[in-house]
């Protein structure tokens, strides 16, 4: 049944009844639930055409209404995704320090009952890595430890021609390749023998190879810098990396470099600031930091009751306390835009009333006529769900712009990842709305008594 708009104008048809409207003497009026599946799908038609109808009679008002269930799904697909882009950067990030990595680190100073900071005190040496390194295989007491690469670091400045810049200088040995997972550019690494001889040469990390040599990096390889006054050859320049402990300002250097000539370190000759463990597996993460704890315990000979003078940073324990993180982070951005699809159903809710009442004498007529309470739960419930699941289709679009253009506003620092999950349970969320907040202004116009809406002015 088409709505009625003007009162003096003859009513069409009424779906599912007579051409007449008007059922013959002794029949029952046909409805949804006395007719067969071919009269049920002709009167679902008709509900379906009368709440499409109702939706377009104010197009203003339904446009307003359908902008609050746009904005709450476009709300939490973005914000789901944001949480769940920034939980996959944080991860890349991590993953960037290299495969299966355990970091060891020196314990911290005490002075006058105060703790420095961790890395403070000189605790472990040169002779540590050669004790590790041997145990290193299934013979030995590292089986879950694949390879070690220390490091030795110290702040120098660094001059290239005109160019000047402070740095750290990191010192380490050709297996930190693998360690860090380091991708030489141009040029070539340090060397096993570079070590051996305290070869005074360089690799340049790609951030600081671009500053100081602005003209190309081509310029860079086998030119000579200075170290804190020292003459080093540049011997390579290793591919952009980001990420957690940035290594694109750095210089690497033979270990034995630092440790002989560049540390101004009390003692440095036999410290290194850090031992990077490879696991043999993502798996193996904690047996081997269990394995080097132990190991260390005894070399530094720690009784039971002493605690550890070394500290241990892994993947698995930044990356765990990083997806508390984000998680926590997309709850509580979700929980804020499921606020705004509570006020767009708040909002259909009020709408549907103000429907009710304006077309009060239009349901009077329907039942004087035989439509039944059902069909007029039916077509106010059908309308209700229509404008939340509209409103729920252009909210998934808009938020795939949205997804689409905040790398490009924010410069890639914030990349959303839109899930079908996400989508499928924001569209479901709105359905629901638009049922819940539908009934309520459905069951009262339904609960109309015919009489009284006739003369309803």
């Amino acid at each position: 049944m088409a709505l009625i708009q003007d009162h003096t104008a003859p009513s069409p048809p009424l779906a599912g009844r007579a051409e007449s409207g008007v059922a013959q003497a002794g029949q029952r009026p046909a409805t949804s639930l006395t007719r067969g599946s071919r009269g049920g799908t002709v009167q679902a038609g008709a509900i379906l055409g009368m709440a499409l109808t109702g939706i377009g009679t104010n197009k203003a008002r339904t446009a307003l209404t359908l902008l609050g269930v746009i904005i709450g799904v476009a709300s939490v697909i973005t914000a789901v995704g944001i949480g769940t882009g920034q939980a996959a950067q944080v991860n890349a990030q991590i993953n960037s320090l290299g495969t299966n990595l355990v970091t060891v680190q020196p314990g911290a100073t005490f002075s006058g009952g105060v703790r420095g900071g961790i890395g403070s005190a000189n605790t472990l040496t040169q002779f540590d890595v050669d004790a590790l390194t041997s145990q290193i295989g299934p013979g030995g007491a590292l089986p879950d430890v694949a390879d070690i690469a220390p490091e030795d670091t110290t702040s120098v400045q660094v001059v290239a021609g005109r160019n000047n810049t402070s740095a750290q200088a990191d010192g380490v040995t050709p297996n930190i390749l693998t360690a860090r997972n380091f991708q030489v550019a141009m040029g070539n690494f340090i060397s096993e023998n570079d070590v051996q001889t305290s070869a005074q040469v360089a690799v340049l990390g790609n951030t600081l190879a671009t500053e100081l040599f602005p003209l190309g990096l081509g310029d860079a390889i086998g030119s000579t810098i200075q170290l804190n006054g020292q003459d080093y050859q540049v011997i390579g320049v290793l591919a952009l990396k980001g990420g957690f402990g940035n290594s694109d300002s750095n210089v690497f250097v033979p270990i034995t470099a630092v440790q002989n000539r560049l540390s101004l370190r009390a003692g440095a000759a036999n410290t290194v600031t850090a031992i990077n463990l490879v696991a043999t597996s993502a798996n193996t993460t904690n047996q081997a930091q269990a394995e080097v704890e132990s190991l260390l315990r005894r070399l530094h000979k720690l009784s039971a009751t002493q605690q550890d003078d070394f500290s241990f940073f892994s993947q698995t324990s930044v990356q765990q306390t990083a997806s508390n993180v984000t998680g926590a982070l997309t709850v509580l951005l979700s929980a804020v835009a499921a606020v705004s699809l509570l006020v767009a159903g708040i909002g259909i809710m009020n709408i549907m009333l103000v429907t009710v009442t304006e077309r009060t004498r239009e349901i009077g007529l329907r039942k004087a006529v035989g439509a039944r309470k059902g069909d007029i739960l039916a077509q106010f419930l059908t309308e209700s769900i229509l404008i939340s699941v509209l409103g729920g289709v252009i909210g998934v679009a808009l938020s795939y712009g949205l997804a689409w253009a905040l790398p490009i506003l924010t410069n890639n620092s914030t990349q959303p990842i839109i899930s079908g999950t996400s989508v499928l349970m924001a569209v479901g969320v709105s359905l629901a709305i638009g049922l819940f907040f539908g009934s309520y202004p459905a069951s009262r116009a339904a609960a109309l008594d015919p009489i009284q809406a006739l003369r309803y002015e």
